[in-house]
């Protein structure tokens, strides 16, 4: 039994620490620029190395004095065996993705993209399809290629709402011939003439999704 706890304990110290260097990598300058009041944003964590999907939750509450309580909570259920690998693996996925200089530069210009149009980014072109909406927030659809790994895509949903920490959906593929989640797309019903240009089989790798969202002033 104390073996048992001592590996959760472990699996749960390392899941904190991905979590947190995730997050920082990602907030960057949030804080400064969050706008004030209560946010909590639910989030799903899809990848191959999980069988089941993890849960994250990111909770922002105003307190007096100009001061906040932030809460970062994840959940997920699977074997003793696969814990460790797979929610580490999951959090550091999205970390990876969100890290990519191409993503950096789509997230520094979001307010300059717009609908049906084509941006050369470092190594990458990202391709616009329309603007939609995911758990109530107002995104724009798109699709990233980079020349480096002409075998994988990226749907992104890019939102300029301030106050959500992560972009509303990520979705990472693979061309594969056998194997893996087949494409599809749950959300971004706009960039369906854009993934059915290609004739090839791909794989899903990881998605990141905005399960709910809610938001006081």
């Amino acid at each position: 039994m104390r073996r048992v706890l001592r590996f959760l304990l472990q699996v749960a110290m390392a899941t904190f620490i991905a979590l947190g260097s995730w997050a920082l990598a990602q907030t960057g300058d949030y804080f400064q620029n969050y706008p004030g009041g209560f946010t909590r944003a639910a989030y799903q964590i899809t990848s191959e190395e999980l069988e089941n999907p993890l849960t994250l939750t990111f909770q922002i509450e105003p307190e007096a004095g100009g001061q906040f309580t932030v809460t970062t909570t994840n959940r997920v259920t699977a074997r003793r065996e696969n814990l460790e690998a797979g929610v580490t693996s999951g959090v550091a996925q999205a970390q990876l993705i969100i890290q990519d200089e191409a993503v950096q530069a789509l997230l520094e210009n979001k307010r300059n993209l717009r609908p049906q149009a084509s941006f050369i980014l470092p190594g990458a072109r990202f391709t616009s399809a329309d603007r939609e909406t995911i758990a109530g927030i107002s995104v724009l659809c798109g699709m990233l290629t980079r020349s480096e790994k002409p075998a994988q895509r990226i749907f992104l949903a890019i939102t300029e709402d301030s106050t959500l920490p992560f972009p509303p959906w990520i979705q990472q593929e693979e061309e594969r011939s056998s194997g893996g989640m087949i494409s599809s797309l749950r959300v971004c019903d706009s960039l369906a003439p854009l993934a059915q240009q290609s004739e090839k089989r791909y794989a899903i790798l990881f998605q990141l999704e905005l399960l709910d969202y809610e938001r006081r002033e």
